[in-house]
């Protein structure tokens, strides 16, 4: 049997809500478009609670995985904690990079539907690739 740290556990329960999260936000937006400008789309309160929603789903997934099935602790031991900080550095630059985007389509004065989807959609993308390397260096190592 794997022995899966908390933190490792933690990294799963939160990669699955972001990705469910914003695929559900994705699916609502787009079905509420109906022949018209995807621009003109009521975009803000299921982006709220998408966001509501993922945060929520983590702290519940989190929870509900220790309940049915418990770890040795959740304290963080130096590895993961190097982890930890390798996946944080990887969403950063994402996100970093990932900015340009939305500051250009402001600057280009665009629509606020795009400027804050693209802003949702950078995050959403720099915390999946941060934890999905996150999970890659504990299952093989750093």
């Amino acid at each position: 049997m794997v022995v899966v740290s908390y933190e490792e556990r933690g990294a799963w329960v939160y990669l699955v809500a972001v990705v469910v999260t914003f695929a559900g936000y994705v699916t609502v937006v787009l079905g509420r478009v109906d022949g018209g400008r995807i621009a003109d789309v009521d975009y803000v309160a299921p982006l709220l609670w998408s966001i509501g929603i993922s945060i929520a789903v983590t702290i519940a997934g989190r929870i509900a995985v220790e309940v049915v099935r418990p770890g040795d602790g959740t304290t963080a031991d130096v590895r993961d904690t190097e982890i930890g900080h390798r996946g944080d550095r990887v969403t950063g630059m994402v996100v970093g990079i990932g900015v340009i985007a939305p500051l250009w389509l402001a600057l280009a004065e665009a629509d606020h539907f795009w400027i804050a989807n693209s802003i949702y959609a950078i995050s959403a993308l720099g915390a999946v690739i941060g934890t999905a390397v996150t999970l890659a260096a504990y299952r093989r190592g750093l």
